[in-house]
């Protein structure tokens, strides 16, 4: 059925390795699909994603490309990915999921040679402020962006510290690697245009800095609307070298630890963020 339509398909989904092979051999048949808009393809290998990857500028109006990548030893490839999904002419959303086992640097500096259309990127890989710098150097049209993994950068590596003004508007990261001082050096100066920044951050307290926050956004950031902060922390129950479950020895573990985050909380309550009708509230969740 969709071998016989290739012609008419807009949006196509797979998941299957081997439909996937099916449907795109010999790869040359990619130019088929002419009005396709939208493309997914879950569970493929590294290697036979970038041999499609070679074949989809083809598409006259791809507007929407989502990957799953599986079986990643190293993360080498990944200038040859990116210089191959900049090279898309119609391109505006990409998501790209990669399950790279290997140390969550990357083995060289991300390069790009090429102005990319993406108006909505997400990465779903480990990578840096510095990689992102470099990205963004080459998507002047990005509005939002999605940092799954975002790590340090290396101990021997410079931050870069970027004159340049982008025109993001929504920006979101998880990390557990980057503290405070690193993010206040990447936004700077460089995002005057956001209005909404999301932060979900594991077991790293830096942020919670409510007076460098106040600052960093009255200095970089004048249209900012909508700030989600989200802190994951898992706190050590150990008590004489072994896990209590007593009722009391908890109880007082767990109103120490509120009371701590409600402290940290309080800060956020100055006119600046009742102005803005900024509200902040937690929840602590205990797996025993």
């Amino acid at each position: 059925m969709i071998i016989r339509n290739q012609h008419r398909i807009k949006l196509l989904s797979l998941s299957n390795p081997f439909m996937i092979e099916i449907i795109f051999y010999p790869l040359k048949l990619i130019s088929n699909f002419i009005h396709l808009e939208k493309l997914i393809l879950n569970w493929i290998t590294l290697e036979y994603l970038i041999d499609i990857l070679k074949h989809l500028y083809k598409i006259p109006n791809l507007k929407s490309l989502k990957m799953l990548s599986i079986n990643n030893n190293n993360n080498s490839n990944l200038n040859k990915i990116y210089d191959y999904i900049f090279y898309l002419p119609t391109l505006k959303y990409c998501k790209i999921t990669l399950d790279i086992y290997s140390d969550p640097w990357l083995d060289s500096p991300l390069i790009v040679n090429r102005i990319s259309s993406i108006e909505d990127l997400v990465i779903g890989h480990y990578v840096s402020f510095n990689d992102i710098h470099i990205l963004l150097s080459y998507l002047p049209q990005l509005r939002c962006l999605t940092l799954d993994y975002l790590c340090e950068i290396k101990n021997d590596e410079s931050f870069i510290i970027s004159d340049k003004s982008y025109n993001l508007i929504s920006l979101s990261f998880n990390t557990k690697f980057v503290n405070f001082d690193e993010f206040e050096l990447f936004m700077k100066n460089s995002f005057k245009q956001l209005e909404v920044l999301r932060i979900s951050i594991e077991l790293n307290r830096t942020y919670f800095d409510a007076n460098r926050k106040e600052q960093l956004i009255l200095s970089s950031m004048p249209n900012f609307k909508i700030f989600d902060f989200e802190h994951f922390s898992y706190p050590n129950l150990r008590y004489g070298g072994l896990m209590s479950r007593e009722h009391d020895q908890f109880q007082s573990f767990y109103n120490n630890f509120g009371s701590m985050y409600n402290n940290k909380i309080n800060e956020f309550s100055s006119s600046f963020w009742i102005e803005r009708k900024w509200f902040f509230e937690y929840q602590i969740y205990f797996d025993l």
